[in-house]
């Protein structure tokens, strides 16, 4: 009898043991307030994180403290999860993805998603590129292909309250028949913010695209919502052009609310056959012109649907200036 006790004790401290080890791993199987059994990784350092990235299960969540997470190869994530930053209530101090990526590769991006549901949310995210390295001159740009800071491939992407520093890269990219959602987010110093391939689907609500090369570039087929957006400080606001790709029909795009301002050239442009609706927006303060439409040869069906908007530019007593096909 007293051996089996003491084989029931042992078992009983390794069992124990076992327990601890579990609480003390990056996920964090104890239950919350409601008592469902949640399973989430805790990070503190670069290495937790990406740790977390290579091990986590489709669903989990990664929890991101204060601090700043440095990336230096691509990540690709090809299953679903939520990728939250946990800001305390008494600091202001972020939590920052930081790509440090230094291949000379075309288009190599800091964050690629393959999966059917990818969320960030309350993150900075920085890519900070090496010029040197990805062949880059004054004159031509990216030689081999700007890198982007987040490139959806497959699924969707939800991003809530981010900040995204494109390095003077692309920001982000749309492929073909993928769904991008964004709300409150921030996007700065990027070549193009955000590029919407054909057949790609999108929502964006309240955000503030600065200091960019081009705010929006859209190719054909594409369908969404752009709402309560403010675009600013750029060489061009919002841009729909097919590029070398052929026209899809079935394009549906609405720009509702939205504030297009102080740009280098022009605040729309609208290139070929695509019949954006806009409405409710103001467009002004563009040093070429407020909106314009065209097409190389000319197109009879180019034109943009306007509903209750102001596009003035330059604003000098009240001229209105538009280019048509």
């Amino acid at each position: 009898m007293r051996k089996y006790f003491c084989v029931v004790n042992a078992l009983a401290l390794i069992l124990i043991a076992g327990c601890d080890m579990a609480t003390n791993n990056k996920v964090d199987s104890s239950k919350n307030q409601e008592g469902r059994l949640k399973n989430e990784w805790i990070c503190h350092t670069s290495e937790d994180f990406i740790q977390a990235l290579q091990s986590y299960i489709s669903g989990q969540t990664i929890r991101l403290y204060p601090g700043t997470y440095q990336l230096t190869e691509t990540i690709e994530i090809k299953k679903n999860v939520s990728i939250v930053g946990e800001k305390a209530d008494d600091t202001d101090e972020k939590i920052i993805i930081e790509g440090r990526i230094t291949k000379d590769e075309i288009n190599i991006p800091l964050l690629q998603i393959n999966t059917e549901q990818a969320i960030f949310t309350n993150l900075t995210i920085k890519n900070i590129v090496d010029i040197t390295v990805n062949s880059y001159s004054q004159s031509d740009g990216f030689k081999n292909g700007a890198p982007f800071t987040l490139k959806l491939m497959a699924g969707s992407a939800k991003l809530e309250n981010c900040f995204i520093d494109a390095g003077d890269a692309f920001a982000i990219l749309v492929s073909k028949d993928t769904h991008l959602a964004m709300e409150n987010c921030t996007l700065e110093h990027c070549l193009t913010a955000i590029q919407l391939e054909n057949s790609a689907s999108f929502f964006i609500k309240e955000c503030d695209i600065a200091h960019s090369e081009s705010g929006m570039l859209f190719r054909s087929g594409v369908n969404g919502s752009i709402v309560d957006c403010r675009i600013s400080e750029g060489a061009e606001g919002v841009v729909f052009h097919h590029g070398n790709e052929e026209m899809v029909e079935g394009m549906n795009v609405i720009l509702d609310n939205c504030d297009i301002s102080k740009m280098i050239n022009n605040g729309l442009v609208i290139y070929g056959n695509f019949t954006p609706v806009v409405k409710n927006c103001r467009i002004h303060h563009c040093t070429s012109s407020g909106v314009t439409v065209t097409s190389d040869p000319p197109n009879p069906n180019c034109h943009a649907i306007f509903e209750n908007c102001i596009r003035l530019s330059p604003e000098i007593n009240g001229q209105v200036l538009m280019c048509k096909c």
